[in-house]
């Protein structure tokens, strides 16, 4: 077993150093004793040594928690109803991680860091990672899998993205009054048939189909949406006024299409995408910020 795995530079040239100061304090105690000189005066000496050698240890215990840290919260993540507490613990577990130089040659770290990445929807963040993991170690079937899975992601989330584009500019036309409200939920009601989500949206574009859902007469589902953006750990203030806001009005049937039952039976609920038990479990996307600290809008 190689000792300075998972070390860094400075780590393992302080326990080579460490070590070499034990080897010549035992030397100088051997000779202090044999040749009957006064070998008190080296005893405090050891110490220095000791913790030396030690100081690369701990931090290794301290990295090894902190893998499994982010292993437990990337599960709790994963499950859903993730807190604003739960997440500012899997964000210091992630950048305890990803900023430590240890991780730069450790496979097992890199596989963990994509999985997060991919988990809170950063996909091209995922894909960029996992291609390090192979680097360091080819043949890894979890990065092949998170590669394959992101790039999947990806062309999901920029087909979804159009999609939201075109209802927002269909609402938009609609409001300012050159287009009729009907003929604007029959277009976006054909959109939503075969709206496929990735599997992390995010909140503002979540914030458009759940406006889109109440103009094709989807209150239920629309209401559902709204909701999961306002529970979000990762929300700004901004953020959640427009979600309450918009809350309020499809409540109050601001949305609602002139012919509702026509377009709800014919095409919103052939897709079971958009069902309020599957948009229960629809995820929001999460960016992993690049320091400790948490959003003060929280």
């Amino acid at each position: 077993m190689n000792i300075f795995q998972n070390l860094c530079p400075h780590e393992s040239i302080l326990m080579i150093l460490g070590i070499v100061l034990f080897a010549a304090l035992i030397f100088a105690f051997i000779w202090s004793v044999v040749k009957e000189k006064k070998y008190a005066i080296l005893l405090p000496f050891f110490l220095l040594p000791v913790i030396m050698v030690g100081y690369p240890s701990l931090g290794s215990i301290k990295y090894e928690n902190n893998k499994f840290e982010l292993e437990n919260q990337k599960q709790k993540l994963f499950e859903g109803d993730f807190t604003p507490e739960e997440y500012e613990a899997f964000t210091t577990a992630y950048l305890a991680i990803a900023q430590s130089c240890k991780s730069n040659h450790d496979p097992e770290a890199q596989e963990s860091l994509a999985e997060a990445q991919l988990a809170t929807g950063n996909y091209e963040k995922a894909r960029e990672i996992a291609n390090r993991t192979l680097n360091l170690q080819p043949g890894n079937s979890a990065a092949q899998e998170i590669i394959r899975e992101s790039s999947e992601q990806i062309q999901r989330e920029n087909e979804f993205r159009n999609n939201i584009d075109n209802m927002a500019r269909m609402m938009a036309l609609t409001e300012s009054g050159r287009m009729e409200r009907g003929e604007a939920a029959e277009r976006m009601a054909n959109i939503l048939a075969g709206l496929q989500p990735p599997q992390n949206i995010e909140p503002r574009d979540a914030l458009v189909m759940a406006k889109a859902l109440a103009y094709t007469g989807e209150k239920k589902s629309a209401l559902q949406v709204v909701e999961q953006v306002m529970k979000n750990p990762r929300i700004s203030r901004e953020e959640l006024t427009r979600a309450a806001r918009l809350k309020d009005e499809i409540e109050n049937d601001r949305f609602a299409p002139p012919q509702q039952e026509g377009i709800q039976d014919e095409r919103i609920q052939q897709n079971p995408a958009l069902s309020p038990e599957i948009l229960n479990q629809q995820r929001l996307k999460l960016n992993i910020p690049l320091q400790l600290k948490i959003n003060s809008d929280q």
